[in-house]
């Protein structure tokens, strides 16, 4: 799926999901929660490599 792909799926911008993915912007937990739902994962799953 590319980033226009998940922005649609999600109902965000695709410019928003290109920053989130470089890490220029931080997502609020709102749109976590639709980028999993987005990408059929439990938002756990977002989380799992994430450093401590």
């Amino acid at each position: 799926m590319n980033q226009d792909e998940l922005a649609h799926k999600a109902g965000l911008h695709r410019s928003y999901v290109g920053h989130v993915e470089q890490q220029r912007r931080n997502p609020t937990l709102e749109n976590v929660e639709k980028l999993a739902m987005a990408l059929g994962v439990d938002i756990r799953e977002l989380f799992a490599d994430a450093p401590a």
